[in-house]
C-alpha cells in the first residue's frame, strides 16, 4: 500500500516541554566554569570535557497523512518522551575583564528512541474509524551552539542551539508495515537566559 505524505516546512519549537528545567545540571555546570576559572587572570582557553545528562523532554509530534485505501486521512500522533540527553561542554573561554566565560562548541546529544502505541483512530469521511497501532523511531538527535556564563549579571545565555529532529517515521504494523516520514521538527534554544 503506499503512502502519501504532503510536504511541509519543518515546524519551528513544536511542543517541546522539559529543556531548562534541570537546575541541578545548571548549577553544577556554573560550580564547574567558577572552578577553572577562578585559576585565570587574563583572557584564556581551557579544554572542559564535562557531560552533564538533562532531564526527558516530552515533544508534540506533527500530524501525518496515511493512505487508508479510501482515502488519505490525517492521523495525530501522540506525544513522545525523548529520554538520554546529555550536554556536552567541551571547552571554555574567559575574559575576566569583561566578567563572561564563554563556552563554545557546547552539543546537545540523545541516542536513537523508539516508542509503541495502540488504540490511535484514523477514519475516512466520517465513517467508523479504524483503530491501529503504530511504532514511532526517532533518530539520533545532535545539536551544537554556544553558551555564555555572565557573572556579573548573574545570567547563563544560550546564545546559539539549534535542535534538528529530522528523519523519524512511523510504521503501521495493521497496515502491511507502511511506514510515513515524520515532518522535520526545528527547535531553536537562542535568547533563552537563566538567571542564578
Amino acid at each position: 500500500m503506499a503512502s502519501k505524505h504532503t510536504p511541509t516546512a519543518p515546524s519551528t519549537g513544536s511542543g517541546t516541554r522539559g529543556f531548562g528545567r534541570n537546575k541541578t545540571a545548571m548549577l553544577g555546570l556554573l560550580a564547574a566554569v567558577a572552578l577553572v576559572a577562578s585559576a585565570c587572570t587574563g583572557p584564556a582557553s581551557a579544554p572542559l570535557d564535562i557531560e552533564i545528562p538533562l532531564e526527558p523532554i516530552t515533544v508534540d509530534l506533527p500530524s501525518i497523512d496515511v493512505d487508508l485505501g479510501l482515502c488519505v486521512a490525517t492521523v495525530a500522533l501522540p506525544s513522545i518522551v525523548i529520554d538520554g540527553l546529555v550536554f556536552a561542554i567541551p571547552e571554555l573561554a574567559v575574559d575576566p575583564d569583561g566578567g563572561t566565560i564563554t563556552l563554545p562548541n557546547v552539543g546537545l546529544n540523545a541516542p536513537e528512541s523508539s516508542s509503541t502505541f495502540s488504540g490511535i483512530e484514523a477514519s475516512c469521511f466520517g465513517m467508523e474509524p479504524a483503530v491501529l497501532a503504530l511504532d514511532i523511531t526517532i533518530p539520533a538527535i545532535s545539536a551544537g551552539g554556544s553558551v555564555t556564563v555572565d557573572f556579573e549579571a548573574k545570567q547563563l545565555v544560550v546564545d546559539e542551539l539549534l535542535v534538528d529532529i529530522s528523519g523519524g517515521q512511523v510504521a503501521f504494523p495493521d497496515l502491511g508495515g507502511l511506514v510515513v516520514p515524520i515532518p522535520a521538527i526545528l527547535i531553536p534554544l537562542d535568547g533563552i537566559v537563566v538567571p542564578f
